[in-house]
């Protein structure tokens, strides 16, 4: 349902312990979302223990909070076993609902827990109706849309989900940090350091200092340093739009952050959710728990500047306004809104033009119109601050105990509302019934029918009797049937209460009944499930293991020249912003190579066209890169190869995928050497169809925000820019000197790759022994010339000519900037980052 009827969205609050659980109850959350102990997207959280789940769900329960298990990452294979050990004792607890990413282990879950309710994870890039369909399909019932959507694509999606007969419920970020690259298509933690994003070890290299290389020299960007760190997303305003929308949950991010941010985050979105208007302490309390600067993010459309104003990565808190002057010790800061305040001990940040900072706590603070004299602690050095200095709140002891107060203050802790029913009649035990607002209701009844009474009984001390409540009880109705002939003793009705409450406490906090099997039983259905579904490869699709292949991937018409006359199986076209894709399928096949085309990465609403037409070309392969793009070219007859942007990581997803309609498939990124030997010999499918990257640019960033129109113009929107994108050559380049060169695919989105090209080169004897045959070469900016040597020496060691190591040896010699193999032959994993 959409319009002014939709009902409200449920608000979902983040947990990452029993302290955020108690805030976010207590303020209005009408359901958490809980890491799974070493399976979820936070691997620098504190995991609950098993007996905390269990605590956190029958705490929830009884408030009447929903609880939502994250297991948001990809399972490797080794990992399969001790995931389905896990899962049935998981689906006893009762969650309402688990978040998965990875498809595999979407298909162990509706094997082993046939009744648990599955959200699909924002790791899976669900940008489109036909992505959700998709995921539909697989078994979700929710799923998490990307946060790079606008509000137009949100309800063009939700009106084709409509329009499709579809069930599946949306759910939408609406408050918190933003990733600057689409979620699980973020490469640079695995690729630089081995933490991968889609394991939970982001190492938010988005937030690094970075600078601009244009056609080789360095740009000046003035103040604007942190290239890729997005504004935090506030979308108070959009509240009453989403509801229009008809998005089923509004999702407040934060597992890392304090139980102070999620009482401030979730108490504001509950009070628009519930019609008030937000008042200017909350917005104050939002910021001063955590900002890095708030912006409505994409909701309402692309605004490349200011969504990445350069100038931060880390918590400011809350804008005050700017040093006007500085005397003895003191700054003056003009307010910027007249509602600004500040107070002693209140934490100070001055922000300088340069990324200079200075800050300490207020000692002292005079308020004057528009603005305040403040003074300082010792410790802030006021020699550089000069006119003109930002100057923010960033912390407020005061602010922070009053949130604090909300859960731990018994008065204003969270009550659930119980409607009492009393009946006192002749010939009959005292009855009583206690009935909550959702349905459950628990009756107690006294062991003797009441005595005739000496006076008239009054209902009053009844009355006052049932509406002392014990935590977290509030009576809301009190109805009474009471004989005044007859005589109710008060510690009978006390009991009467007590049993009453305590059956309704009991139902409360009952787990749902599902299936749920042993460990072993679990097991045996995951051998099984290897077993009874294992299919029977197509021979058509996948051939008679024998002769290696290699397909190569160009990025630009002059490559395709460069590769005539070499024994290629294909050769297919990912070609940036604005570049026509007829002449060079006519140029490929004119050389006598089969041709191919690759999706973009993801579909947005308004991209179907775009995609259907690719079909329309008649290439021999698609190179499929997004589940949206799946559902409409399914059907067109032509073979698809599913890219690693579809991060298949175990033999289960891989077995899933293939049913899906692919031919092929391309293992994830985040895979090492062993695991990838692994998930090939596993026996659920044959090893002839993975196609795996022999030589590689590593695509570390994916984003919809455009640094091209962000850096190099005074552009917010496409269109607007003039396109720099096609007339310069950029880099961006850390402090280490690591680079990465940025493209722009034809929906100006940016991949930023990283600038050493990476190789399985060393990997190549065993996974020929695994029976793996397809291999894949990708260019990037190699000129002809270069592009030819480095073909000649894949396939020579393809055939044999060349040991993989001298080929290898060779490749780094071709390259200035040498050849990454990645965390193919790291086994040491990342390090422990979990808090005590």
């Amino acid at each position: 349902m959409s319009g002014a009827n939709a009902p409200k969205p449920e608000l979902l609050a983040p947990v990452g312990d029993m302290e955020m659980a108690l805030a976010a109850v207590h303020n209005g959350a009408d359901a958490v979302y809980v890491g799974v102990p070493g399976f979820n997207a936070r691997g620098r959280s504190k995991d609950f223990t098993f007996d905390e789940l269990r605590e956190l769900v029958r705490l929830c329960r009884l408030y009447g909070v929903k609880v939502f298990f994250a297991l948001n990452i990809l399972l490797f294979e080794e990992e399969l076993e001790r995931i389905a050990a896990l899962l049935p004792r998981l689906a006893a607890l009762g969650a309402d609902a688990w978040i998965v990413q990875d498809l595999g282990l979407a298909a162990l879950a509706r094997e082993l827990c046939p009744d648990q309710p599955l959200h699909a994870s924002t790791q899976a890039t669900a940008t489109s109706a036909e992505s959700v369909l998709e995921l539909e399909r697989f078994g979700f019932s929710q799923v998490v849309l990307a946060r790079e959507m606008w509000l137009k694509e949100i309800e063009a999606t939700a009106k084709a989900l409509r329009a499709a007969g579809s069930k599946a419920d949306l759910e939408c970020f609406a408050h918190g940090a933003l990733c600057v690259a689409f979620s699980g298509q973020c490469l640079t933690s695995e690729s630089f350091g081995g933490r991968s994003a889609n394991r939970g070890q982001c190492a938010q290299a988005c937030r690094l200092e970075y600078s601009l290389v244009v056609d080789g020299r360095k740009a000046d960007l003035g103040e604007r340093r942190f290239l890729v760190s997005p504004r935090d997303l506030e979308s108070l305003d959009e509240v009453d739009e989403f509801r229009r929308i008809g998005v089923k949950t509004l999702k407040i991010e934060g597992r890392l952050k304090s139980p102070e941010y999620v009482a401030a985050a979730t108490r504001a979105y509950r009070d628009r959710l519930d019609g008030k208007e937000t008042t200017p302490e909350e917005l104050s309390a939002l910021s001063r728990t955590f900002s890095r600067g708030f912006f409505s993010g994409w909701l309402h459309g692309p605004a490349h500047r200011s969504l990445v104003d350069g100038r931060t990565s880390a918590h400011v808190g809350e804008f005050l306004g700017t040093v006007e002057r500085k005397s003895k010790g003191r700054i003056f800061a003009r307010f910027a809104d007249p509602g600004a305040f500040v107070a002693p001990g209140d934490g100070l940040l001055l922000a300088g033009p340069k990324g200079e900072t200075a800050g300490g706590r207020v000692h002292e603070a005079a308020p004057e119109p528009g603005g305040a004299w403040i003074r300082p602690s010792p410790d802030c050095d006021l020699g550089q601050v000069a006119p003109g200095w930002r100057v923010f709140a960033n912390d407020s002891p005061a602010t922070e105990r009053a949130l604090r107060n909300t859960w731990r203050d018994r008065e204003k802790r969270r009550r659930v509302g119980v409607r009492f029913d009393l009946a006192v009649r002749p010939g009959l035990p005292p009855a009583l019934v206690a009935r909550t607002a959702d349905g459950e209701s628990a009756d107690a009844s006294g062991g003797a029918p009441c005595e005739a009474a000496r006076t008239p009984a009054s209902a009053e001390w009844m009355r006052e009797e049932l509406s002392r409540l014990p935590e977290p009880w509030r009576a809301e109705e009190i109805r009474i049937d009471a004989d005044p002939a007859l005589f109710l003793p008060r510690p009978e009705l006390r009991a009467l209460k007590q049993k009453a409450l305590a059956g309704l406490e009991s139902l409360r906090k009952r787990a749902p009944e599902r299936v749920v099997l042993s460990e072993e039983e679990a097991l045996a259905r995951l051998r099984c499930f290897h077993i009874c579904e294992k299919k029977s490869p197509d021979a058509g699709a996948a051939g008679v293991p024998g002769k290696p292949e290699l397909h190569v991937l160009v990025r630009s018409m002059e490559q395709i020249g460069a590769l005539r006359g070499l024994d290629l199986a294909s050769v297919s076209m990912d070609f940036e912003y604005g570049v026509s894709r007829d002449e060079a399928l006519e140029e490929i096949r004119g050389l006598g190579f089969r041709a191919g085309v690759a999706t973009p990465r993801v579909m947005m609403p308004g991209e179907r066209k775009a995609n259907s037409a690719l079909a329309d070309l008649a290439p021999d392969l698609l190179l499929v890169r997004n589940l949206g793009a799946l559902r409409l070219l399914r059907g067109s007859g032509i073979p698809l190869v599913a890219d690693l942007s579809l991060n298949v990581a175990n033999s289960i997803a891989a077995e899933r995928m293939l049913d899906a309609g692919f031919s092929y498939l391309v293992p994830a990124a985040d895979l090492n050497g062993g695991q990838l030997l692994r998930m090939a010999a596993a026996g659920r499918v044959d090893p002839a169809r993975f196609e795996v990257p022999l030589y590689h640019w590593m695509p570390a960033f994916f984003m919809r925000h455009c640094v091209f129109a962000s850096c190099l113009t005074d552009a917010d929107r496409p269109g607007e820019c003039g396109a720099p994108c096609r007339r310069h050559r950029v880099e961006m380049v850390d402090r280490t000197g690591e680079g990465l060169v940025l493209a722009s695919d034809p929906f100006c989105r940016n991949t930023a790759y990283r600038a050493r090209p990476q190789s399985s080169l060393r990997l190549l004897p065993r996974l020929l022994e695994t029976g793996v045959r397809r291999f894949r070469f990708e260019a990037l900016r190699e000129t002809p010339d270069e592009l030819r040597a480095r073909v000649r020496l894949a396939l020579d060691a393809l055939s044999g000519g060349i040991a993989p190591e001298k080929a290898l040896e060779s490749l780094g010699a071709l390259d200035l900037t040498g050849i990454s193999e990645g965390r193919l032959f790291r086994n040491d994993g990342w390090k422990d980052r979990k808090k005590a």
